[in-house]
């Protein structure tokens, strides 16, 4: 390409070179001030536009009120085009004045959308002013901290009392989606036939096809699958996995988490502790108690917190249990104040960017930024020999078919009815009697602990497991396989591509609506079943449910 993966420099004007001393020492460089002014500048026009013109008023009407605002004329969907070409042409300019200060490099935004997600939120949603005290606020705090705790474990501090913050001041409900919006078919069966002959097709296709064209094919043939695609492949279905986690939570809870990379690395993380003790006395300087990074730091003792991995089982036991009890403590403390919406989705990425810059240290025991790497056996079999990345894969499809199972069990339950129901209406149906808190918590633990099962599978595939894969972009990628394939569609969340059950489903989607919504009476654990009833009779719940009020109109 034209630019080239390598920083590039921007050299300063003339003007914007040099600076003044400024009360106490305190020196002040002429290109960081114009950048201060520009900002501000910036920052006067923009209120100028939300508060003094037509479209300001357009805008915050389509943001308060965005169904009133479609029925007064107000054309929401342009709206919401304009706004956001006006908010990535401020982010381009914001851009462009960074450059002043520091290299241009094709991943500049990342540096900065953990903290702009932060600002946001501490400084208060659609509040311009509270926007600049929070940054200028965050800013100087952080400055003061790095000198006492340094950059990384400030930045830590910051981010855990953002999420302190988040707790004390929790957001109001937003909605998911209306009572129009598209549900999610249920049904009392786990699949129908179809459903059970494609989910076996394609168990067949990978566990007994696949494998038998790697072993049994011959090499460089059409029907020959080279022995690098099979770690490939099993690769792909952890990733299969960890988009089914999401899916789990946010397609049928309205639950969007953007920290579910956290939790696949923490898994990762498990799995590869064991595999490092594993190495013994293999390793480069032959030490059999201490791996190899921690010899090279003049570590003297294992820490405790390693104790136990030595054993596959407690490290597979632990791939499960420390991203759930992570899920489950902060979960509880999210749920029970209430926080959903964008400020649950900022939290979670604050806590993924937060054990981000906690892995990258070398004095916690995880090797660092190299990560944990060099793995030699798995189980007493060598883990770079075609055999055993041949099991690992087949071990990877066959939970891949599990959790997918799983998720169907939770999804066509009489929990799966009430999740639906919390993500169309959650005040209605916590109006109800139902513990919102309790079912939030349960899925949003499961689903931490199958992204943590698909981490552990992953790292003996892929040969290494580092703190970039507790990078935010990671977690936003998965939201984006989801989206793309169809929330609440959980097929869709594997291929990323609309399936034909999903097609099949729409219309009946629009018949089986959550029961607490469309009737506005008590959801009753007989509802499903009776509403299946009237199905089969020809007669429609909602049509029964609308009989009384016509009654009492006619009297």
């Amino acid at each position: 390409m034209v630019f080239g993966a390598p920083n590039k420099e921007v050299s300063n004007p003339s003007w914007m070179t040099g600076g003044f001393e400024a009360i106490g020492g305190f020196f002040v460089t002429w290109n960081r001030l114009t950048i201060i002014l520009f900002c501000f500048v910036v920052l006067g026009i923009l209120v100028l536009i939300v508060q003094r013109t037509h479209f300001g008023l357009q805008m915050r009407a389509v943001t308060q009120n965005r169904d009133m605002a479609r029925a007064m004329g107000i054309p929401s969907a342009r709206v919401d085009a304009l706004t956001f070409g006006l908010g990535s042409g401020i982010a381009g300019m914001r851009a462009w004045r960074s450059g002043q200060v520091g290299n241009v490099s094709p991943n500049l935004g990342t540096i900065y959308i953990v903290d702009s997600f932060l600002v946001v939120v501490f400084g208060g949603v659609g509040n311009l002013t509270g926007t600049l005290v929070g940054a200028m606020g965050l800013g100087i705090v952080n400055k003061f901290l790095e000198p006492v705790a340094g950059a990384v474990l400030g930045k830590v501090v910051i981010l855990v009392a953002i999420i302190l913050f988040i707790q004390r001041r929790p957001a109001r409900p937003l909605r998911a989606q209306g009572p129009h919006g598209g549900g999610v078919t249920m049904r009392r069966s786990l699949m129908d036939w179809r459903g059970w002959a494609a989910f076996l097709a394609v168990g067949f296709i990978l566990l007994v096809v696949l494998p038998a064209m790697n072993l049994w094919a011959t090499p460089g043939s059409a029907f020959s699958l080279p022995n690098y695609l099979v770690p490939l492949l099993g690769k792909y279905a952890c990733y299969a996995i960890l988009a089914l986690s999401l899916d789990l939570v946010w397609g049928y809870a309205g639950i969007l988490s953007l920290g579910h990379g956290a939790f696949f690395a923490l898994g990762g993380y498990c799995m590869g502790m064991y595999l490092m003790r594993q190495i013994g006395a293999k390793g480069v300087y032959g030490n059999a108690e201490l791996p190899d990074f921690m010899v090279f730091l003049n570590w003297k003792s294992l820490p405790w917190y390693w104790y136990g991995f030595d054993h596959f089982a407690f490290a597979a036991f632990m791939a499960l249990l420390v991203p759930g009890l992570l899920a489950l403590v902060f979960g509880f403390l999210a749920f029970r104040s209430r926080i959903t919406g964008v400020y649950l989705s900022i939290i979670t990425q604050a806590m993924t960017f937060a054990l981000l810059l906690a892995f990258f240290r070398n004095d916690i025991g995880f090797g660092g930024n190299n990560g944990l790497t060099d793995f030699k056996t798995l189980l007493g079999f060598t883990v770079q020999v075609p055999g055993t990345r041949l099991a690992l894969y087949a071990i990877s499809v066959v939970a891949l078919g599990a959790a997918f199972l799983l998720c169907r069990f939770i999804i066509t339950s009489k929990l799966g009815s009430v999740l639906l129901a919390l993500r169309d209406a959650e005040s209605r149906v916590r109006f109800l009697g139902y513990s919102v808190t309790h079912a939030k918590l349960f899925v949003f633990t499961v689903s931490a602990v199958l992204a943590g099962f698909a981490g552990a599978l992953y790292v003996p595939q892929v040969g290494i497991i580092n703190p970039s894969e507790f990078s935010p972009a990671n977690s936003i990628e998965i939201a984006i396989w989801v989206a793309v394939g169809g929330r609440g569609t959980l097929v869709g969340a594997i291929n990323r591509r609309g399936h034909r059950q999903c097609r099949q489903e729409l219309p009946h989607r629009r018949r089986t609506r959550s029961l607490a919504l469309r009737s506005r009476r008590p959801l009753h654990p007989g509802d499903a079943r009776s509403a299946a009833g009237h199905r089969r009779a020809g007669q429609a719940p909602a049509a029964r449910a609308s009989r009384p009020s016509a009654d009492r109109r006619r009297d």
